[in-house]
Order: structure tokens, then C-alpha cells, then sequence
């Protein structure tokens, strides 16, 4: 098998992209891949498929090189902005805990890069008070410094959550693909029910028992109200 090399990856992600905006099939693609870069069929398929799963935060569970990983990242959030390399690194992390638990090794590299990642996701948000996901202030053009309390959130703990109550909104019941489509995919809040920003220390979180899943409008309407209204005020404000 030929190893795969920058210019290979470079073709296949732009491949790879035209194949999930569907401006041509999985076949027409591999076949670019396989005629002009002399990629190996199987390589050409894995590599198309992960850039959907990573678009969409699913697990993935063909290997890529690490520099096909970090050159999907990279061009994943320069095309595609924060939220879809959210979902990128959330693929990223379901992938490593399940080819680690597959064949009892350590995914050195892929850690790294992901951890590399996740500092530029964390960099590109900032929270509030009451736990939303706001972005950077600009006036005019001109960065403007926004200074928080900000409160760590451990992603493992999201995905837990996540794992045992699934994407639709524990609130409203709805379940943002049906709406919007693929690019919707797994896309979620998860809301504290504790706020963070309230206990003002550090503490253990039971994705079970202290989270739960609400969809982007339920999720501002319960913190209209200081302290937060429970879910059971918002599911009975949406029954009214």
C-alpha cells in the first residue's frame, strides 16, 4: 500500500468535501482519488468517509495518519468555523477511546493533535454567567479584550451525558436534524442543572444526574431567570 502523503491528503479532503455537499457520489470521488493521486481504493473511501463523520461528530473507525488529521482540523475550522470542529473533535475522541480500547494501545500523536485542537476551541468561545456559549465582542473591526469567570467543563462529561439521554431536547423533545439536516447532527446543548457559575468551585459532575440535553432556544429561555428556572418550570412554561 502506498503511504499516504500531503498532496494525497490535500486532494482528498477537497474530494472529500464536494462528496458531502454532494456536488458528486462516494464512487466518483474514490475514482478522482484513485486515478490522479494513485491513492489506494480503501484509502480513498476511509478518508472521504472520516471527513463526513467528522463534519457530522460521529466515530470514525478507520485510522487516518496524523497528518491527515491535523490537515482535517485545520481546514475543517478554517471552512467551516467553530461549531462543525466542535464535531470534528468530538469524531476525534470517540475515535481514540474506541481504537484504544480495541487494540489495548495509546494513540500518542492523535492526542496531542486533538489537545491542540481543543486549546483552539476553548480559545474561541467564552462563557457567561449563566453558562451560554457567546462569541468574542469586535467593535468595528477591532478585537475588544471580554474578561470572565469562566468555569471548566470536562467534554467527557458532555459526551456521557449525551451517551445516556441522546440529542434530542430533554425540554421540547425536539431533535435539530430532523430540522436542519445532517449539519445538525449530534448538535446539542448541555445544559447544568446546578450552574457552575453558582457553586463558584470545583466539583465532580454526574452527567447523569447533573446534566441533561437542551436544544439552543430552551436552553436561553431557562436562563432568562436568576437563578435559572428547572426544566420542569420550562416544560410546563411550553406547555401553556
Amino acid at each position: 500500500m502506498r503511504k499516504i502523503n500531503d498532496e494525497m491528503v490535500r486532494k482528498s479532503y477537497i474530494i472529500a468535501k464536494n462528496v458531502y455537499n454532494k456536488k458528486i457520489t462516494l464512487t466518483e470521488g474514490t475514482d478522482i482519488l484513485v486515478k490522479q493521486s494513485n491513492m489506494n481504493d480503501n484509502s480513498a473511501k476511509d478518508l472521504i468517509n472520516n471527513f463526513r463523520n467528522l463534519i457530522t461528530g460521529q466515530k470514525y473507525t478507520r485510522t487516518m495518519s496524523e497528518n491527515a488529521t491535523r490537515y482535517y482540523l485545520q481546514n475543517i475550522y478554517n471552512d467551516f468555523g467553530y461549531n462543525l470542529l466542535k464535531n470534528a473533535l468530538h469524531a476525534v475522541d470517540s475515535h481514540i477511546f474506541y481504537y484504544e480500547n480495541l487494540r489495548d494501545v495509546r494513540l500518542n500523536k492523535i492526542r496531542n493533535i486533538y489537545n491542540d485542537f481543543n486549546k483552539i476551541q476553548e480559545s474561541s468561545i467564552i462563557y457567561n454567567e449563566y453558562n451560554d456559549e457567546i462569541e468574542q465582542c469586535f467593535n468595528e473591526g477591532k478585537a475588544k479584550k471580554v474578561f470572565v469567570n469562566i468555569y471548566e467543563r470536562d467534554h467527557k462529561v458532555r459526551i456521557k451525558c449525551l451517551e445516556y439521554y441522546g440529542y434530542k431536547c430533554f425540554a421540547c423533545g425536539v431533535l435539530l436534524s430532523d430540522i436542519y439536516g445532517e449539519i445538525a447532527v449530534n448538535f446539542i446543548h448541555v445544559h447544568h442543572i446546578i450552574e457552575l457559575a453558582s457553586i463558584k468551585k470545583e466539583y465532580i459532575v454526574d452527567p447523569i444526574k447533573d446534566l441533561r440535553p437542551l436544544c439552543p432556544n430552551c436552553h436561553s429561555i431557562i436562563h432568562r431567570k436568576t437563578p435559572a428556572m428547572s426544566i420542569d418550570e420550562l416544560v410546563t412554561l411550553l406547555q401553556k
